[in-house]
């Protein structure tokens, strides 16, 4: 299933027997939170995407972020 990055309506996925979810967020909302919650981002880390058949854009399913408390 394809949807655009911006549609952050909560999408259902089964995996392994278990549903889930997922409230999908962007990289922009999620940097803001962060900052708003008192952290500070150090790192962002994005793993290179898997390959696979589809003839459209890879882009990487996981981003890491590492991040420190201000103030502490």
């Amino acid at each position: 299933m394809r949807r655009s990055y911006f549609d952050t309506g909560a999408l259902t996925i089964e995996r392994h027997g278990e549903t889930f979810v997922i409230r999908p967020r962007t990289i922009s909302e999620v940097f803001a939170a962060v900052g708003r919650a008192g952290f500070r981002v150090e790192v962002i880390a994005e793993p290179p995407p898997v390959q696979t058949s589809d003839p459209g854009p890879a882009v990487p399913s996981t981003i890491i972020w590492r991040t420190r408390k201000e103030g502490v």
